[in-house]
């Protein structure tokens, strides 16, 4: 796989911590990215907002994680319409957000497709592993093209809504490792 840009831009930055350890585990099996990450807060002017969309103009993929519609994304309008003519662009709505939903119909590329639902399934159930897939994901999307075939990808995986917690694990271990 060929190294690709992700920008990233999260409202709530909820998913930041799961993005980050899942792109070590990304470079820990091989893969290569360069990856911008930037939320709400980090967006409190121009200047910003502009840096970012500068950001944009060179990326291979664009995600932008809504919580609010438009008016969760300082600079919404200006960052989508410096996506390239080949950005894969992702808006990520959250849940009963029509603002949003719109939002990701409008500017999505591919919305309605495998490929939109498969990116939606990996940032909507979270956590370390789905960043790591969603990263080998969109690094298919980006040498390929919007629909991979065979992408050799694993699929989303849902959470588990429950199970054992142990601070020191980064996933739920099985009683054997828990009980150790």
């Amino acid at each position: 796989m060929k190294p690709f840009t992700l920008v990233y831009y999260s409202a709530t930055s909820m998913e930041i911590s799961s993005l980050s350890a899942g792109f070590d585990r990304f470079t820990e099996a091989g893969g290569r990215a360069e990856v911008h990450a930037r939320t709400q807060t980090q967006l409190f002017d121009t200047s910003r907002i502009k840096a970012f969309a500068e950001l944009v103009r060179t990326a291979d993929v664009v995600i932008i994680s809504l919580h609010g519609g438009r008016d969760s994304c300082p600079g919404f309008d200006d960052i989508v319409n410096c996506s390239g003519e080949k950005t894969w662009v992702h808006v990520q709505p959250s849940g009963g957000d029509e603002d949003g939903a719109e939002l990701a119909e409008r500017w999505s590329t591919g919305f309605g497709t495998v490929s939109w639902d498969m990116v939606y399934k990996y940032i909507h159930y979270g956590g370390p592993l789905n960043f790591r897939n969603l990263l080998f994901f969109l690094g298919h999307i980006a040498e390929h093209g919007s629909e991979p075939d065979n992408s050799g990808c694993e699929p989303p995986v849902p959470p588990p809504h429950e199970g054992i917690y142990h601070p020191d694990f980064d996933c739920l271990p099985d009683p054997e490792t828990y009980f150790r």
